[in-house]
Order: structure tokens, then sequence, then C-alpha cells
């Protein structure tokens, strides 16, 4: 079998693009420590633990829920299914009969799905227009022994069905429930 790690991680840089909420912070970025002067460079990091690429821990949508650091780094790291679904239209639910003849009977245990959706940020359409999954799809990947998923869109939810609505997040809260 032919592996090879991929690093599929975001730069954090100040001014990039963060979720709108109140309780997301801007990222900001001071330098403290400097080459000369201090003879070290530090830096003083300001930033929502929703920002660039990361993971969302049970607590983030259910109480008393894991937290990040005690999520087992086994359901983190190893051989991952890559699904293509890059010619999915903007705001389009991605339903169970689609996951499920895609991926051919491909394991489901860390799967990432692929929109290609980081070309869209920086735009409104970034947080407003993604491809979701259907609340029924991610019933399926649970029951089908998801462990992990990762997505290049900013949630797995309809971006519809945010904060303040009657469907607060309903994907979150199957995934990691």
């Amino acid at each position: 079998m032919n592996r090879h790690i991929v690093d599929l991680t975001m730069t954090i840089e100040e001014g990039m693009q963060t979720f709108w909420g109140y309780w997301h912070p801007f990222v900001e970025i001071t330098q403290l420590g400097r080459h000369g002067i201090e003879n070290r460079e530090t830096r003083k990091l300001i930033l929502g633990t929703h920002t660039g690429t990361h993971i969302d821990a049970p607590s983030h949508f259910i109480p008393g829920g894991e937290t990040v650091e005690n999520i087992p780094l086994d359901q983190l790291v190893g051989p991952a299914t890559v699904l293509d679904l890059s010619s999915t239209p903007n705001f389009a639910a991605i339903d169970t009969a689609e996951l499920s003849d895609r991926l051919h009977g491909k394991s489901v245990e860390r799967l990432i799905i692929r929109f290609d959706w980081d070309l869209q940020l920086n735009t409104k359409q970034y947080y407003l227009d993604h491809p979701f999954l259907s609340e029924k799809a991610c019933e399926w990947l649970v029951e089908n022994g998801c462990r992990l998923l990762a997505l290049d869109t900013p949630q797995p939810d309809n971006p519809k069905n945010g904060h303040d609505c009657l469907k607060d997040a309903p994907n979150h809260r199957i995934l990691l429930g």
C-alpha cells in the first residue's frame, strides 16, 4: 500500500478570516521578544479555538463531553479514506445515498471529504454557501464506525442551521455525541 503523510493545516496569520460571531475573536499576533533586544523571539497569540484548521471536541456541543486533550491519538492519526466531492455545487446537501455510492464500501473510520472549499476562503461564500452533510448522512457515518470526519468546509452543518436557529448545529451534535 502506498502511504504518505499530507499536512492539511492552514497558516495562522493576523487578519485571517474568522467566523463573525462575538464568541470568535479576531486573530492577533504581537511580537514580544526580539533578537538583538531580548535576544529571543517570542510572540503573543490571541485566537479562538475554531481558528483555521482545528478539531471539534465533543465538549463543543455536548455538555460534559470529552475535551480535546482526552481524545485518543489513534482516533486522529492513521489511514484515512479521501472522498472527492469537489464537483458538489454551492449550498448542496450530501445525503446518505451519495456518500454510500461514492465510498464503494471503503472504510469511514477516518474520512476526509474534499470539496475544494478552501478556494472560497476570505469570501462571504465561505461561511454562507458551503456544501454540507444531511443529518441522515451524519447518522449513517456514526452507525458505520466513523471516528474522525475532516472537511475543507467550515462545518458539517447546513449553514442556515446555526446559532439562534430552531435547528442549531444538529450535525455537530450527531457527530460529537
